[in-house]
């Protein structure tokens, strides 16, 4: 969680219209429509990006003596971004938090059912997507394999709510 989505988001255009680069940000996957597979590549990524589509995060504390990276948290403050809940209360309140990336992504909102990613591209996710890290001997491969199947639905199915016109929401 950003905080505050539009200010630390970027796509290739923003990138060039506040001077930044790959030195200043990571790459991330900030919207589920952008993916429409169930196994997410470099290549996949590197086509959104091509897209102009949102797949940055602003990481300011990479290289914080950075020139257009002071002015960019300089705008934000103009902003007041500094002051929202969640970057109030980081230290630097432009710090990202410290998430490692996860192999497996699930939609948190979907109309169809549960709807599982192999993140093979290895970049970050924002709260659009439940990260699933291995913890246990099981192979990701073997254990994204499972996922899939109707069994697993059926189990995750009970931890969801139903909003109205079918939306539902994983938990």
């Amino acid at each position: 969680a950003t905080g505050a989505n539009k200010y630390f988001i970027f796509n290739n255009s923003k990138l060039k219209e506040f001077n930044l680069n790959n030195t200043q940000i990571i790459p991330c996957i900030c919207h589920s429509k952008d993916i429409d597979t169930n196994i997410f590549t470099y290549d996949d990524f590197k086509k959104l990006a091509c897209s102009d589509k949102d797949v940055y995060l602003f990481n300011g504390c990479k290289n914080e003596d950075d020139e257009f990276v002071r002015k960019y948290i300089e705008f934000g403050e103009y902003q007041k971004i500094n002051k929202r809940y969640l970057t109030a209360n980081r230290k630097p309140w432009y710090s990202l938090e410290n998430k490692k990336t996860a192999p497996i992504w699930v939609s948190v909102f979907n109309r169809k059912g549960l709807r599982f990613i192999r993140n093979e591209a290895n970049v970050s996710n924002l709260t659009t997507f439940h990260s699933i890290h291995n913890i246990s001997k099981i192979e990701t491969d073997v254990l994204f394999a499972y996922l899939l199947t109707n069994v697993a639905h059926e189990i995750l199915f009970d931890n969801s709510r139903q909003y109205g016109n079918g939306l539902i929401k994983f938990e």
